[in-house]
């Protein structure tokens, strides 16, 4: 760290301004890395905000999540799903959403969100959702460019040709593309069974949705599993993989790829990104910021299977 910013933090009782935590935080989560869709970064920034003194993590930014925060002095919250997504043309006390901003800037709480990017830097949570397994290789499903897709193998192969060594391809691809979702050959054959067994564990959940095709059962064998957080359809409609991981899709969707003798396991949505929050993120901020970090004990998925 430079001296001029260790200037800048209360070494006697720890605090960092906000633009220089924000900017500590971009190296870990390249905010380039979002999606073009996407609404991430600093949302709100309230009128003379003291400098950061703790940071709430959060999956979703709900009222109970808000009140949690204050009660905490928290004066930062890092919301993975951004809580300002589509334009808002007034802040009324009409709106659940209207209401968290207002309180918000009153209470003088920013808001910050990496959604997209977090997805698809390496180490980040589609990464996180393989933890489990023993690979032989992991690679992203599809690389995306600004307003344009390709398929992960295509991709690999057209800049192979125009860039060695491997090193250089790779900060190559980073600079350039997006990786969203994964794909991964599994070092030895898992059964369906098995796997459900350790996505429980890894997720801590009692309970998960299983959409087995008719070509397979409990104990078929497993050796490709592609993965892609929250709401996966889109990535993974096509990918070529035994079985597929992700948070939640379609009837339709399911019974496409369960045709295509494909098995899908559906953890509901932000039950396959909250993890990441308590375990890499907070690791990583507690290493970093040396502030106290609180996971929100009142943030969960609004789906339970009963």
């Amino acid at each position: 760290m430079k001296s001029d910013q260790n200037m800048s933090i209360n070494s006697s009782n720890l605090t960092w301004p906000l633009r220089l935590l924000l900017d500590r935080l971009e190296d870990k989560i390249p905010l380039r890395y979002a999606c073009d869709w996407d609404n991430v970064g600093l949302l709100l920034e309230p009128f003379d905000l003291q400098p950061i003194r703790s940071i709430m993590l959060t999956n979703d930014l709900t009222e109970r999540v808000l009140e949690e925060a204050i009660d905490k002095n928290t004066n930062l919250i890092i919301s993975y799903h951004p809580p300002i997504f589509q334009s808002i043309k007034k802040i009324t006390q009409n709106h659940w959403k209207e209401r968290i901003i207002a309180r918000s800037f009153a209470e003088k709480i920013a808001i910050y969100s990496p959604h997209t990017a977090l997805d698809a830097i390496t180490g980040g949570i589609n990464d996180w959702l393989l933890k489990p397994f023993d690979r032989i290789y992991t690679k992203p499903i599809v690389m995306i460019e600004k307003s344009k897709e390709s398929k992960a193998d295509e991709s690999f192969s057209m800049v192979l040709k125009s860039c060695s060594p491997m090193a250089s391809f790779l900060e190559e691809l980073k600079q350039k593309h997006l990786w969203m979702g994964r794909i991964c050959s599994l070092t030895s054959t898992l059964t369906i069974k098995e796997i459900v067994r350790m996505v429980k564990r890894h997720l801590k959940l009692k309970q998960l949705r299983l959409s087995i095709s008719d070509a397979h059962t409990e104990d078929s064998p497993i050796t490709t599993i592609a993965v892609c957080a929250g709401s996966g359809a889109s990535i993974l409609r096509s990918v070529e993989a035994d079985l597929i991981i992700t948070g939640e899709m379609s009837h339709h969707d399911l019974l496409e790829i369960n045709h295509q003798n494909r098995s899908a396991i559906l953890c509901e949505h932000s039950n396959t990104e909250r993890g990441y929050l308590h375990d890499s993120l907070y690791n990583y901020l507690m290493e970093t910021f040396r502030i106290p970090i609180f996971c929100s004990e009142v943030d969960r998925d609004p789906i339970e299977i009963v």
